[in-house]
Formats: C-alpha cells, sequence, structure tokens
C-alpha cells in the first residue's frame, strides 16, 4: 500500500549519492506536514545582536556548520519501503543571504514565515539582516532534522565555529547525533522491553466543539510574538518556585485559561491539549547536546470546567501533569497518541491515520546565553518557535533569553487571524500572575 507520494522527477538525477536512513521521528514529521497537513515542518529562531558580525566569517562558520549535519544538505525522498535522506553539497547561495534594511522586523517576519524545500533540500536557511549598527540572524530549519531544542545545539554550535574560527587549534566540531533509540537505555530493563514491544491502544481523541475565532482562510502564513519584560519573567519565575512549580505548568495553565475565554464558554466535554516534551531531560547531564530531534507529544485533558481562580487551575494541571513525569509514562502516552518512536516502519504505517488535538503548548525553555556566543559581538535577544500551523491549530511556543520571556503564535490566516492571535498573546499575559 503506498502511504506517501512524491514527484520521481525531483530525484532521478542522483541515484548514485550517498544517502543516510530516515529515523522515526523524521517520518512522523514528514507525515504530520505533508499527510496530515496540519504545519509546514519547520523550526525558527531570532537573534539579535548589539553590533555587527563579520560577514565572511558568518559565512565560512555557517558551510563549516553544515559538516556536523550532513542532512542538512540534502533532500528528502520518501520511498515507500523505507525513506531517506540523499545527500549533496549545497552552494552559500543556497541557503544564505543578508539584506540591508531599515525596517528590521519586516524583514525578520517575512523571512522566518517562509520554509525549506523538503524535497530539494537544503533543509536550513539563514539570512543576515543588517540594521543601521546592528545585525539579525534568521534560521529556518527543517523540523525533521531537529526539534526545537534541536536548534538551540545548533545555535551553540554556530556561534562556537564562528568564535574559534581564526584559532590556530581550530577544528569544526563533531556533535553526537542521538536517535529515540538512544533512550531506551535510559529505562530500567523491563520498561525498556515495554516501550519497545507493548501495543498501546491508540487513543480516540474527540475535537473540541467549539471552534476557536478564525477565519478557516488560508491566506497568507505568518508569526506573532510577544514578550514579557524581565521583571515580570522573573516574578513569574518566583511564583512558580514558592509554588514548587515548574515555569512552564504556569504557562500552560495561562494558555488554558486564555483558550477558554477565546471560545467565550466552557468546551462541552474533556479539552484536549498536546504539549510537546524534551526528553534530553531523561538522559544524564550533556549528553543530549547533539543537533537532532529527541522530544514526544504528551497528552494533557483539561475538564470541560475550569476553576475561576487560578491557583486551583495550576494545581490541577500540576496533578494531571504529574503523572507523566517519567521517561516510561511519557513513552507510554505518546504511544497512545499513535507515535511508535523506535520503529520508522511503524511510524510509517500509523502516523497517517492519527490526528492530535487542535491545541498545542511547547514550552521550548531557556537559551543559555553562556553558549550563544558569537566572538565578540553581544547577543541583545533570542527566542526560538516552531512550525506554521494550519487552521484550526493554535500552539503556543515560549522560549526564554536572559529572563526574557517571548510567546509566539504561528499560523496560516488572514490578516484579521493575525490580530486574533495578537489578542490572544496579549490575553495570555494577562492571565498570568502578577505578583509571586
Amino acid at each position: 500500500m503506498r502511504l506517501f507520494h512524491h514527484d520521481q522527477r525531483h530525484f532521478q538525477a542522483g541515484a548514485s549519492l550517498p544517502r543516510v536512513g530516515a529515523q522515526a521521528w523524521d517520518i512522523g514529521q514528514y507525515a504530520e506536514c505533508t499527510v496530515q497537513k496540519r504545519h509546514d515542518g519547520q523550526v525558527r529562531c531570532a537573534v539579535y545582536f548589539r553590533g555587527n558580525l563579520h560577514l565572511e566569517r558568518i559565512k565560512r562558520a555557517v558551510m563549516l556548520s553544515l559538516r556536523t549535519l550532513p542532512q542538512l544538505q540534502g533532500r528528502y525522498i520518501p520511498d515507500d519501503k523505507l525513506p531517506y535522506w540523499q545527500l549533496h553539497e549545497a552552494e552559500l547561495s543556497d541557503l544564505f543571504s543578508m539584506v540591508t534594511t531599515n525596517c528590521t522586523d519586516d524583514e525578520v517576519m517575512s523571512f522566518l514565515s517562509g520554509r525549506t524545500d523538503i524535497f530539494r533540500g537544503p533543509q536550513i536557511r539563514l539570512k543576515l539582516v543588517r540594521g543601521q549598527a546592528r545585525d539579525t540572524l534568521c534560521i529556518i530549519l527543517n523540523r525533521m532534522i531537529c526539534d526545537e531544542a534541536g536548534m538551540k545545539e545548533y545555535l551553540y554550535l554556530l556561534g562556537h565555529i564562528y568564535s574559534d574560527l581564526h584559532a590556530a587549534s581550530f577544528q569544526a566540531p563533531q556533535p553526537e547525533k542521538l536517535y529515540m533509540n538512544r533512550l531506551l537505555r535510559a529505562l530500567p530493563p523491563i520498561a525498556r522491553l515495554k516501550a519497545a514491544f507493548h501495543q498501546q491502544p491508540v487513543l480516540d481523541i474527540p475535537p473540541v466543539k467549539q471552534a476557536f475565532p478564525l477565519s478557516g482562510v488560508a491566506e497568507v502564513p505568518f508569526i506573532v510574538t510577544n514578550t514579557l519584560p524581565v521583571s515580570r519573567y522573573q516574578a513569574l519565575a518566583r511564583f512558580a518556585v514558592y509554588r514548587h512549580m515548574g515555569v512552564d505548568e504556569v504557562l500552560l495553565t495561562a494558555y488554558i485559561r486564555a483558550v477558554y475565554a477565546m471560545l467565550g464558554e466552557r468546551p462541552k466535554g474533556p479539552f484536549p491539549v498536546a504539549c510537546q516534551t524534551d526528553l534530553r531531560r531523561f538522559l544524564p547531564w550533556g549528553a543530549g547536546r547533539a543537533v537532532c530531534s529527541l522530544s514526544l507529544p504528551r497528552l494533557f485533558v483539561s475538564p470541560a470546567k475550569l476553576p475561576s481562580d487560578f491557583n486551583q487551575t495550576l494545581m490541577l494541571v500540576h496533578n494531571r501533569l504529574s503523572r507523566l513525569h517519567t521517561l516510561s509514562a511519557v513513552i507510554e502516552n505518546a504511544k497512545a497518541l499513535g507515535y511508535f518512536p523506535f520503529s520508522a516502519k511503524r511510524t510509517q504505517e500509523h502516523l497517517t491515520s492519527v490526528h492530535l488535538p487542535h491545541y498545542l503548548f511547547n514550552h521550548i525553555g531557556k537559551i543559555d546565553g553562556s553558549r550563544l556566543v558569537f566572538g565578540n559581538v553581544d547577543v541583545n535577544d533570542a527566542y526560538i518557535t516552531g512550525p506554521v500551523y494550519n487552521q484550526p491549530n493554535i500552539a503556543l511556543n515560549t522560549t526564554v533569553y536572559e529572563d526574557s520571556l517571548t510567546l509566539s503564535c504561528n499560523l496560516t490566516g488572514t490578516r484579521d487571524d493575525w490580530a486574533t492571535c495578537k489578542y490572544f498573546l496579549a490575553l495570555l499575559i494577562r492571565e498570568l500572575p502578577a505578583e509571586a
């Protein structure tokens, strides 16, 4: 049975080129992007500098970074038996560009709403936006190559190459490539066998009957952001610490309450939210430092009626998520959603018929300022965001850099939809507790 279709004209020219087998995550993301058509399958970031990068130096650093992950120069071949990456050497002009402008924000958002070409490659695009005295580096990377946490590792890698490029002993680093199977080693033997072979029944997730107030028209892709000031984020972090909660739990609570407010009335029945979980936290410290994908969705089901008090809602969220605090529980939950992260073949067979909830939450976490270093050019701010989703999906991405929290909502829609997402992020911020 043919599950994936493609245009053979893209691939006939390079049949003898080297190839790398696709992993389960690659295939799953391909299914979400091209079969389910949930999103555009890209990870994005913007790094705002306080000065100008050396142009030739950043160009060389970009090309050297490709050596560490050959798939970035490849094209995806969705073979019916087992898909793979066909590798080829990319030219700098294929993936890097620069523009000088006085309208930095418009240029950044215009670029970030674009995408890579999965079938032609390369799987990464970079643009240096030069303002009057400051540069902004924008990156788009195919999410089949790495997830949002993997994008952080790529940023650190690129900065390291740029910083050390002229050192006499410089050698391009070779980060370890991690796959989902590596996580099995972090499980006890019995849990390892269960995760690999146990057939978990796939959940039938009922859709929320009320629709988010969107047009339903896929006009243009856009990215909407809102930033929480440093003082407000620090107060939010103290609020979480005093209650022995995570900042991600506080943000998820605000997201759910804001969605309820946007719906205008409480959902008729359970309210499912897919929460992206970075599995690197289950590995030994430092073992997950690789440009790769190590994340799975975790299903949170909110009751039809929320408590009126934020603290009570937060406790409800905390109690329900605490049941999924182990790697075994996360894997079982992901398998119940139809994800089979340890078998590429089973992922290809099952993910075409699985549908995740329309509401998604991804706390990407902190970008480490001590590792995000580009020579003597200081970084003023940075954020990472995920795919541009198709309606009716509503996803929230959150990133922290130097105690500055950036919220982003990416969608394909109309100008009115853009305004709706802008209002939604403002509403979410109002839901956040102001004092510890």
